[in-house]
């Protein structure tokens, strides 16, 4: 008699695809990296840890991630509003610093050739768009542009 016929694997499934990892019902190494795998093969090379982003380099340009509507998104948004990006890590820092006038960083961490450069490139970007779009001085009159 097979024991799978008359009791089903007791361990959860994992989810197909999840935009956020604390999503997946098995979270182990490889799931994550499952996960990840499913969302590059659709251009979705961002994915969210909690309010860790995760990103795996493509190795070519996509544009339609990185234009004035994309940024426009995510501003003032909720970290998991939208698919994980890094306007969205951005966005988060940039409402942090404004609303408690305390400093932010962002750690961006990754091996040789990962795109941390880019990265940082990407969310400087933002940041300095964002700082156009909302009240640009401090009480102090110091001007965000100049903070960044």
């Amino acid at each position: 008699r097979k024991l799978r016929a008359t009791h089903p694997d007791p361990r959860p499934s994992p989810v197909a695809m999840a935009a956020d990892c604390t999503a997946l019902r098995v979270l182990d190494e490889n799931t994550i990296v499952s996960n990840l795998e499913e969302r590059y093969a659709q251009s979705k090379v961002y994915t969210f840890t909690t309010n860790v982003l995760l990103a795996v380099n493509p190795y070519q340009v996509i544009p339609a991630l990185y234009t004035a509507e994309a940024k426009t998104q995510y501003l003032g948004r909720h970290l998991t509003q939208n698919e994980p990006h890094p306007y969205a890590i951005a966005d988060t820092v940039y409402r942090k610093m404004k609303a408690g006038g305390v400093n932010q960083a962002v750690m961006v961490s990754g091996e040789s050739g990962a795109g941390k450069t880019e990265t940082a490139k990407i969310l400087m970007d933002y940041l300095a768009w964002v700082s156009t779009k909302t009240r640009n001085t401090r009480q102090d009159g110091h001007s965000i542009q100049a903070r960044v």
